[in-house]
């Protein structure tokens, strides 16, 4: 007969899985506890969840799911068996800065690290979500663009201001020299 609190916990990383579009598993080495709970203030400020698991039962409950999302067959011939101390973060809506904050966090700490993770239906090794934390959010980015696609009216503007500025400012001069 299975444990109940196995089974609980099962359930529980069963509901995290389906629940939530995203998620990323990380690796924490010799992390302290304040480190820990540090982590876990930063990533609520993202709404972001974090939560310790056992390997063997995110294995189970990987398998336990795979009927119902293909990108899990995939993760479980990359992946697994999983080694070492893993956490899961569930990442919600947006997912850059639930992934930036903990790739700042991880600059800091060296004890704690990416592993894998699934985004969009995508299965990503540890470097490459990496690579997914440095970019902006989706906020940055359109304030950039919009800041690009005013840029361009203004330097204009200004431009065109400048001959006529630069005339008056040499006709100022010429007739304080005649007068």
């Amino acid at each position: 007969m299975a444990n109940t609190k196995k089974t609980t916990e099962v359930e529980a990383l069963t509901d995290i899985l389906t629940s939530s579009p995203h998620f990323a598993l990380i690796k924490f080495d010799k992390t302290s506890h304040r480190a820990l709970e540090q982590l876990r203030k930063d990533l609520r400020a993202s709404k972001t969840k974090m939560r310790v698991v056992k390997n063997t039962l995110f294995e189970k409950t990987v398998d336990k799911l795979l009927g119902d999302k293909k990108e899990l067959n995939e993760l479980k011939t990359k992946v697994f068996p999983l080694k070492e101390s893993t956490a899961i973060i569930s990442l919600e809506g947006d997912y850059a800065a639930g992934l930036g904050a903990f790739f700042k966090f991880a600059k800091a700490d060296k004890t704690v690290s990416f592993k894998f993770g699934i985004l969009d239906n995508v299965v990503y090794l540890g470097p490459d979500l990496e690579k997914i934390a440095k970019l902006p959010g989706k906020d940055q980015l359109i304030a950039k663009l919009i800041g690009g696609l005013k840029a361009a009216p203004y330097q204009l503007t200004y431009n065109m201001k400048f001959s006529i500025t630069k005339l008056t400012l040499t006709l100022k001069e010429r007739a304080k020299q005649t007068s």
